[in-house]
């Protein structure tokens, strides 16, 4: 190898090693840089599609705190919740309503739109006087604003 060099002229030196040069700076961009670049944008994305989701559930927090006190003391019952479910079309994606309690609803989502559920949460505690005890909740993978998750609910007195 180094004989062929040798051989080479100063011209076809300069020509096959400025295309080896070429040739490395090709491969780290494409094998380096590009998959770095992509997923630092999937992650930037990811970073604004939750914030929005943080901004929502302050938004919303604050908005049942606000209310809190001035809740209505109407019964709560599970064809109550089964009810406000149909009417805001969320009935679909409620796989199964537990009662662990007898004022605690446990509801397992699949696909459930998450503005929905928020603005539902909402009107639940304004009209039944019902709050998130616990919530977990993850986003469906390639449908923003989707999630799956659970959400316990009690009714407070």
């Amino acid at each position: 190898m180094k004989k062929w060099w040798e051989n080479l002229s100063e011209r076809e030196q300069l020509i096959i090693g400025g295309g080896g040069f070429i040739g490395i700076l090709l491969l780290l961009y494409l094998f380096v840089y590009t998959p770095l670049a992509n997923a630092v944008a999937t992650m930037k994305k990811q970073v604004v599609y939750q914030q929005s989701i943080l901004t929502k559930v302050q938004t919303i927090n604050a908005e049942i705190q606000g209310m809190g006190a001035g809740a209505a003391a109407a019964p709560f019952t599970i064809d109550n919740l089964q009810s406000s479910l149909r009417q805001i079309n969320l009935d679909p994606a409620v796989k199964k309503i537990q009662q662990p309690q007898t004022n605690q609803f446990l509801l397992n989502l699949s696909d459930a739109d998450f503005d929905t559920i928020a603005g539902w949460l909402g009107q639940l505690s304004m009209q039944y006087n019902v709050h998130v005890i616990q919530m977990k909740l993850n986003s469906v993978e390639n449908e923003p604003g989707l999630v799956n998750g659970t959400i316990l609910l009690q009714v407070k007195q």
